[in-house]
Protein backbone atom coordinates (compact mmCIF):
# COMPACT_ATOMS: atom_id res chain seq x y z
CA UNK A 1 0.00 0.00 0.00
CA UNK A 2 0.86 3.32 -0.88
CA UNK A 3 0.32 5.14 2.87
CA UNK A 4 2.27 2.95 4.40
CA UNK A 5 5.35 3.38 6.73
CA UNK A 6 7.43 0.79 8.04
CA UNK A 7 7.23 0.25 11.71
CA UNK A 8 10.71 1.25 12.08
CA UNK A 9 10.05 4.96 11.05
CA UNK A 10 8.46 7.64 13.26
CA UNK A 11 7.50 11.11 12.56
CA UNK A 12 9.28 13.94 12.24
CA UNK A 13 10.18 16.46 14.75
CA UNK A 14 9.28 20.29 14.29
CA UNK A 15 13.13 20.62 14.67
CA UNK A 16 13.60 17.96 11.76
CA UNK A 17 11.60 19.82 9.74
CA UNK A 18 13.00 23.00 10.03
CA UNK A 19 16.44 21.07 8.73
CA UNK A 20 14.48 20.48 5.86
CA UNK A 21 13.45 23.55 5.00
CA UNK A 22 16.35 25.18 5.94
CA UNK A 23 17.97 23.00 3.08
CA UNK A 24 15.88 22.85 0.11
CA UNK A 25 16.03 27.11 0.83
CA UNK A 26 19.56 27.31 1.12
CA UNK A 27 19.76 25.51 -2.37
CA UNK A 28 17.85 27.73 -3.74
CA UNK A 29 19.46 30.41 -2.98
CA UNK A 30 22.56 28.69 -4.19
CA UNK A 31 20.60 28.28 -7.41
CA UNK A 32 19.86 32.21 -7.33
CA UNK A 33 23.19 32.94 -6.79
CA UNK A 34 24.75 30.93 -9.87
CA UNK A 35 22.19 31.74 -11.98
CA UNK A 36 23.21 35.89 -11.60
CA UNK A 37 26.90 34.64 -11.41
CA UNK A 38 26.72 32.64 -14.34
CA UNK A 39 24.82 35.62 -16.28
CA UNK A 40 27.42 37.79 -15.07
CA UNK A 41 30.20 35.64 -16.86
CA UNK A 42 28.56 35.44 -19.69
CA UNK A 43 28.09 39.48 -19.95
CA UNK A 44 24.35 39.30 -19.96
CA UNK A 45 21.62 41.16 -18.09
CA UNK A 46 20.05 38.92 -15.53
CA UNK A 47 16.34 39.17 -17.15
CA UNK A 48 17.63 38.50 -20.59
CA UNK A 49 19.96 35.53 -19.07
CA UNK A 50 16.63 34.27 -16.80
CA UNK A 51 15.01 32.53 -19.99
CA UNK A 52 18.12 31.11 -20.83
CA UNK A 53 19.58 29.79 -17.45
CA UNK A 54 17.03 29.66 -15.17
CA UNK A 55 16.36 25.62 -16.14
CA UNK A 56 19.70 24.82 -16.06
CA UNK A 57 20.82 22.28 -13.57
CA UNK A 58 23.27 23.60 -10.49
CA UNK A 59 25.91 21.78 -11.50
CA UNK A 60 25.90 22.59 -15.52
CA UNK A 61 25.18 26.28 -14.09
CA UNK A 62 28.63 25.84 -11.94
CA UNK A 63 30.47 23.95 -14.63
CA UNK A 64 29.48 26.60 -17.32
CA UNK A 65 30.77 29.39 -14.33
CA UNK A 66 34.10 27.78 -13.73
CA UNK A 67 34.82 27.17 -17.96
CA UNK A 68 33.90 30.69 -18.21
CA UNK A 69 35.87 32.42 -15.71
CA UNK A 70 39.01 30.21 -16.53
CA UNK A 71 39.23 31.98 -19.77
CA UNK A 72 39.23 35.35 -18.45
CA UNK A 73 42.90 36.67 -16.72
CA UNK A 74 41.06 38.15 -13.86
CA UNK A 75 38.92 34.91 -13.12
CA UNK A 76 41.39 32.15 -13.38
CA UNK A 77 42.18 32.23 -9.71
CA UNK A 78 38.36 32.06 -9.22
CA UNK A 79 37.84 29.52 -11.64
CA UNK A 80 40.65 27.14 -9.56
CA UNK A 81 38.91 27.65 -6.10
CA UNK A 82 34.99 26.91 -8.17
CA UNK A 83 36.75 23.28 -9.37
CA UNK A 84 37.80 22.54 -5.88
CA UNK A 85 34.49 23.21 -4.61
CA UNK A 86 32.66 21.43 -7.03
CA UNK A 87 32.41 17.88 -5.66
CA UNK A 88 31.57 19.85 -2.73
CA UNK A 89 28.46 21.16 -4.17
CA UNK A 90 27.60 18.16 -5.74
CA UNK A 91 27.88 15.69 -2.81
CA UNK A 92 25.27 18.36 -0.50
CA UNK A 93 23.10 18.53 -3.94
CA UNK A 94 22.80 15.02 -3.27
CA UNK A 95 21.13 15.50 0.09
CA UNK A 96 19.11 18.41 -1.47
CA UNK A 97 17.69 16.04 -4.16
CA UNK A 98 16.51 13.52 -1.48
CA UNK A 99 14.39 16.37 0.11
CA UNK A 100 13.15 17.63 -2.88
CA UNK A 101 12.56 14.74 -4.86
CA UNK A 102 11.55 12.22 -2.46
CA UNK A 103 8.66 10.50 -0.38
CA UNK A 104 10.26 11.69 3.27
CA UNK A 105 8.53 9.06 5.42
CA UNK A 106 9.55 10.08 9.03
CA UNK A 107 12.89 9.65 10.69
CA UNK A 108 14.56 6.43 12.37
CA UNK A 109 12.80 5.08 15.33
CA UNK A 110 16.13 3.17 16.40
CA UNK A 111 18.01 6.03 15.57
CA UNK A 112 16.54 9.88 15.02
CA UNK A 113 19.27 11.37 13.63
CA UNK A 114 18.69 9.47 10.45
CA UNK A 115 15.58 11.17 8.12
CA UNK A 116 13.81 8.43 5.80
CA UNK A 117 13.45 9.35 2.12
CA UNK A 118 11.62 6.55 -0.48
CA UNK A 119 12.93 7.31 -3.85
CA UNK A 120 11.04 6.26 -7.22
CA UNK A 121 14.63 4.55 -8.04
CA UNK A 122 14.64 0.63 -8.78
CA UNK A 123 16.75 -1.15 -6.78
CA UNK A 124 17.10 -5.06 -7.25
CA UNK A 125 14.02 -7.36 -8.66
CA UNK A 126 11.34 -5.13 -7.47
CA UNK A 127 11.83 -2.60 -4.72
CA UNK A 128 12.01 1.11 -4.67
CA UNK A 129 14.94 2.74 -2.86
CA UNK A 130 14.74 4.37 0.66
CA UNK A 131 17.47 6.78 1.85
CA UNK A 132 18.67 7.23 5.28
CA UNK A 133 20.10 10.81 5.23
CA UNK A 134 21.46 12.20 8.57
CA UNK A 135 20.81 15.10 9.92
CA UNK A 136 23.99 16.22 11.03
CA UNK A 137 24.91 16.37 7.26
CA UNK A 138 22.09 17.95 6.05
CA UNK A 139 22.89 20.80 8.54
CA UNK A 140 26.45 20.81 7.43
CA UNK A 141 25.08 21.09 4.43
CA UNK A 142 23.05 23.69 5.25
CA UNK A 143 26.13 25.91 6.43
CA UNK A 144 28.55 24.85 3.57
CA UNK A 145 25.63 26.43 1.54
CA UNK A 146 25.53 29.52 3.46
CA UNK A 147 28.87 30.02 2.52
CA UNK A 148 29.34 29.19 -0.82
CA UNK A 149 26.40 31.95 -1.30
CA UNK A 150 28.35 34.41 0.42
CA UNK A 151 31.34 33.34 -2.40
CA UNK A 152 28.97 33.41 -5.14
CA UNK A 153 27.80 37.01 -4.53
CA UNK A 154 31.54 38.48 -3.79
CA UNK A 155 32.22 37.35 -7.62
CA UNK A 156 29.18 38.32 -8.67
CA UNK A 157 28.75 42.30 -9.79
Amino acid sequence: MVDEVPPDVIELSSSQRDVLLDLVLTWATIDGALSMLLADVRSMGWADAADEIRKLRGSHKLAQVIKALKNHESGAEAARKLRKIKRRYERFSTLRDHVAHSRCIGCSKEDPSYIVFLTFERVGEDMLAMYRVPVEEMSEAISWGTDFVRLLHRLTR
